[in-house]
């Protein structure tokens, strides 16, 4: 298959401009000023692909609420806050309770098809913003040597995109044997294969490049391969999810942004990866 020359110069910039962007700010996270920022940012990019989100459901009569769009700066400061202070991670539940009390009453006073609106409303919240915010909230895992959230987060999403991106290439050099025609029709196994191995790949590289990491994880190889692979088939689960969405929706990408799409399209599978990774963590006793 032929790629677009200009559309992959305009993808690489952007990942490019983006990830050495957020990169500074991850790198300078001490000060209070750059957590603040980096959540501001965050919470746009949030708010945007939930946007994109609820214009893909427009064809089935969703007119949108206001209530949740709340959501994002709402429970992404609640992060924030629980950064300083683990004591107040209650914060985030009464958040999401109170943003789900208010949805219902919205349509006390405005009864359009309920049913519908309540539901979409919903999914775009715990659909996009409840797993994208485990994102800053690793980051935002305290320092413990080497491995404050900072590490994490590297790893997280290098080793999930390296999955995107070696299905993407190879996938369209040599796929012939479709995954999940009736779900995504250029999806194939040969993509599976590579991006599997990329993923494994990458996560042998942060491993075995970091001596501390080497320490924790013991056996270092089976931690890494099992790391690898496990993002691997995560992340193409919500690649298949949003591709799911985007076939009812009948649409091809979730915005018209040249080069990649939308940014749902660049978030879809660290929303399955990020908080499987998260609780990885948490009942691996690594944080």
């Amino acid at each position: 298959m032929v790629f677009k020359l200009e559309d992959l110069k305009t993808r690489f910039w952007t990942s490019i401009i983006i990830v050495v962007g957020l990169g500074l700010l991850v790198f300078y996270l001490d000060n209070l000023v750059i957590k603040i920022v980096l959540t501001a940012i965050f919470t746009g990019f949030l708010l945007l692909t939930q946007w994109e989100f609820y214009q893909m459901t427009a064809n089935k009569d969703f007119n949108g609420q206001f209530v949740s769009y709340l959501a994002a700066p709402c429970l992404l400061t609640a992060v924030l806050i629980t950064s300083f202070n683990p004591h107040w991670k209650f914060v985030s539940g009464v958040i999401l309770g109170a943003i789900v009390f208010l949805l219902f009453l919205e349509h006390f006073f405005k009864n359009n098809k309920p049913i519908s609106s309540i539901a979409i409303s919903l999914m775009g919240i715990f659909y996009i913003i409840v797993p994208l915010s485990f994102l800053l909230k690793i980051t935002f895992i305290p320092d413990q040597g080497v491995f404050s959230g900072r590490w994490w987060i590297v790893f997280l999403i290098f080793v999930t995109k390296a999955a995107d991106v070696g299905a993407y290439f190879i996938g369209k050099m040599l796929g012939k044997h479709y995954l999940a025609p009736s779900i995504s029709p250029k999806k194939t196994y040969e993509g599976l294969f590579a991006g599997i191995v990329c993923s494994v790949g990458v996560s042998f590289a942060l491993i075995y490049l970091t001596p501390q990491a080497k320490v924790l994880f013991h056996p270092a190889w089976a931690y890494a391969l099992a790391l690898g692979f496990s993002l691997a088939i995560i992340g193409l689960l919500g690649d298949l999810a949003e591709s799911l969405i985007k076939r009812d929706a009948d649409v091809k990408d979730s915005n018209k942004l040249k080069g990649f799409g939308g940014f749902l399209d660049m978030f879809d599978s660290l929303i399955f990866t990020a908080p499987t990774f998260y609780l990885f963590l948490c009942y691996g006793n690594f944080i």
